[in-house]
Formats: C-alpha cells, sequence, structure tokens
C-alpha cells in the first residue's frame, strides 16, 4: 500500500517472536540488509512505513529473529488510510 505518496507500508500480523524487515536490490542470490525503520503494532497487525526510492526496484522481507530484549513499539492513534 501507498502512503503519502512516497513511503509504502508493509504489514503483517502480530503474533509471537521478533520479526526484523530487511531489503535487497535483487530477489534470489542478493544480499540482505536489516532496514533502520523500527516496526509498530497496531491492534493485531504490525506496521512499518518504508520510503518510495527512486533509484531502481527494492524488495523486502519479514523474518522471524530471536528476542533479545528488543522492545516493540505500540501507536493506538495509527490507522490504516490515517495519516502517520
Amino acid at each position: 500500500m501507498v502512503v503519502d505518496g512516497n513511503q509504502m507500508r508493509l504489514t503483517w500480523p502480530a503474533g509471537k517472536g521478533c520479526f526484523v524487515v530487511e531489503s535487497s536490490n535483487a530477489i534470489g542470490g542478493g544480499q540482505w540488509e536489516t532496514v533502520g525503520i523500527r516496526p509498530v503494532q497496531d491492534l493485531q497487525m504490525m506496521v512499518i512505513d518504508l520510503p518510495i526510492r527512486k533509484d531502481g526496484m527494492r524488495f523486502f522481507r519479514v523474518r522471524n529473529w530471536r528476542c533479545l530484549g528488543q522492545a516493540v513499539f505500540f501507536n493506538p492513534r495509527l490507522r490504516e488510510g490515517s495519516e502517520t
């Protein structure tokens, strides 16, 4: 979903475990890098708004990661279709 014209919203169900969002220039064989933006929890969904880059295509994945004391942020004002 595109929000604010220059960002895309990535969502996935909230659940047990810690998840990390990663990006790459290539879906197969590319090097995956951790995205430096933390997702927030909105009800039963995890939400992250990512900038849309103009320098080429990017692929994103959500990967289960070990929880090492990482906090999950809850934003009760964040709702789909609203401004963030």
